[in-house]
């Protein structure tokens, strides 16, 4: 080993380890998470959730984040899907929540500090739908509060949260380590989907995404001219091949009934050559019924 290199290897065992870890590829515009502000407090960021220490404990992480849904919410949201058809509904109340519990549950399953506990029953038993975290907004047993809210930002967003915090002086990271200052931390939210205007939501994602993409490239107003394009060429295929099929099987038909009349005409012409004196004139009608029939197909 050449000199100094064991001096090397050991010295970052002797390093203090820092208090938390911000990443440089997020921007944080609330004030205390200036860059200044976080190399001050050596990746103390402000205004997340904490993790406490004890393991009974029901703040910030603690026992997971309670949440509630709004009773209006699947009322005032459900209008705004376009994945039903006229007296069919595919979308329901459950879909909504089982969708948002997928998205949680992903969330959960990349972090084991990070779980989520629905109270909504436990609020509805308790007919508790005040007093919440953020500004006595929602149920009072939950921390973050799903609802519907109007666009009061004015940007083009789906869905908007707001959030609440206290201050700080033991603040714990979801590392184990504590934070060197005093800073917020979250202890409430709401989280609010955007409702107004011609706001569309939609469950089927892998479906529904790669129009938006299209979209982003082209433009709504030629991809709606191409859907209509479209569309209308569908129906006219269709159309025409139910014509076509219809005009094939009365053609089938009528050929069956030409057989059948000329099968007649000739059993009654065997019979007269046979010497049947009746066959004869039985021969001559089938032969007028069959060209009659005949003339009829064309």
């Amino acid at each position: 080993m050449l000199p100094g290199s064991r001096l090397l290897l050991c010295l970052p065992l002797h390093l203090r380890p820092l208090a938390g870890f911000a990443p440089t590829a997020v921007v944080y515009r609330d004030p205390g998470n200036t860059l200044a502000d976080i190399q001050r407090t050596k990746g103390a960021i402000n205004r997340i959730w904490d993790l406490p220490q004890s393991i009974v404990s029901t703040a910030g992480l603690g026992s997971g984040i309670t949440y509630a849904w709004d009773p209006e919410l699947c009322a005032n949201m459900l209008p705004t899907f376009r994945e039903d058809l006229d007296g069919v509904s595919f979308i329901t109340c459950n879909s909504l929540r089982a969708a948002w519990s997928r998205a949680l549950n992903t969330w959960s399953v990349h972090h084991p500090h990070i779980s989520f506990t629905d109270v909504t029953n436990e609020c509805d038993a308790a007919s508790d739908w005040t007093g919440g975290a953020v500004d006595g907004e929602g149920c009072s047993l939950a921390q973050m509060w799903v609802t519907t809210k109007s666009n009061a930002t004015g940007d083009d967003v789906a869905a908007t949260a707001k959030s609440t915090y206290a201050w700080s002086t033991g603040f714990r990271h979801t590392n184990g380590r504590e934070a060197e200052a005093a800073l917020y931390s979250t202890v409430g939210t709401v989280i609010g989907f955007n409702i107004e205007g011609d706001m569309c939501w939609y469950l089927d994602s892998l479906f529904c995404s790669k129009f938006h993409q299209i979209k982003e490239k082209y433009g709504s107003d030629l991809v709606f001219l191409f859907g209509q394009v479209l569309l209308w060429g569908l129906w006219t295929c269709a159309v025409l091949s139910t014509i076509w099929t219809a005009w094939t099987i009365l053609q089938r038909h009528l050929e069956v009934h030409r057989a059948n009349a000329w099968s007649v005409v000739k059993q009654q012409h065997e019979k007269v050559a046979e010497g049947d004196e009746d066959a004869e004139e039985r021969a001559t009608q089938a032969e007028i019924d069959r060209q009659t029939q005949h003339r009829g197909s064309l």
